[in-house]
């Protein structure tokens, strides 16, 4: 005859959580263990079949992007062919390579400044190294420019004298000091046109009796 102690140690012990009162409410039903295990496998699955998603959704986008520039390096270089020399796209690219991107970062940044160079109007093999020099000229170089150039490609395709070099003017004009580290941080800063969305910004913040510390903060930190 089984003792007390080994009764309870080979009676098996379900999830009381399952349990759910008949209609009598006078007993409970408690949920098969086998049940429980089939839907615990179930929604294991599930979390196994939406993680494969979630990386093969991953793979596919860093596919694409090797895909694209594999695409862009291969059109700058049969069109240098084409002319019997490299191509201006392609030195524009090797020279941001030279200033600190590293191949990829160069060829996805110059492939979109490409799309917005239409609309600047400018020729972006050539407006890239006046860029550059612009953008060093206030202290972005080397890993600052690698950055700003990653996080905010199209600033390649900016007009540099007629829309860079006033923007930086006039952040420097509001007072804001440590330009090169606003910009590493805020690069998108630039894609505000000074004479109007960047100005008019301002011009509020002054209407509001704010400080010119606080309109320098306001600028550099959360526009």
């Amino acid at each position: 005859m089984a003792t007390v102690s080994s009764y309870i140690c080979l009676t098996p012990v379900y999830n009381t959580s399952c349990a759910t009162s008949n209609s009598r409410g006078s007993r409970a039903t408690v949920a098969s263990p086998h049940i429980a295990s089939r839907r615990c496998g179930i929604a294991t699955t599930a979390n196994s079949v939406s993680a494969g998603r979630v990386g093969a959704s991953r793979r596919a986008s860093t596919s694409l992007r090797r895909m694209v520039c594999r695409a862009a390096e291969k059109a700058a270089t049969e069109a240098g062919q084409a002319q019997g020399t490299e191509s201006p796209d392609a030195k524009a690219v090797k020279y941001l390579i030279s200033k600190g991107l590293n191949r990829v970062a160069a060829l996805e940044s110059y492939s979109a400044a490409s799309q917005h160079a239409y609309w600047s109007k400018v020729t972006l093999s050539e407006n890239v190294y006046a860029v550059v020099e612009c953008l060093g000229s206030v202290g972005i170089t080397d890993n600052k420019l690698a950055e700003v150039v990653a996080a905010h490609p199209v600033v390649l395709a900016y007009n540099a004298p007629e829309r860079l070099q006033p923007a930086l003017d006039y952040l420097v004009e509001i007072g804001v000091t440590n330009l090169s580290e606003v910009i590493r941080s805020r690069p998108s800063l630039l894609g505000l046109d000074p004479n109007e969305q960047l100005k008019r910004i301002v011009e509020y913040l002054k209407s509001t009796e704010r400080s010119t510390e606080e309109i320098v903060q306001m600028v550099s930190e959360t526009i």
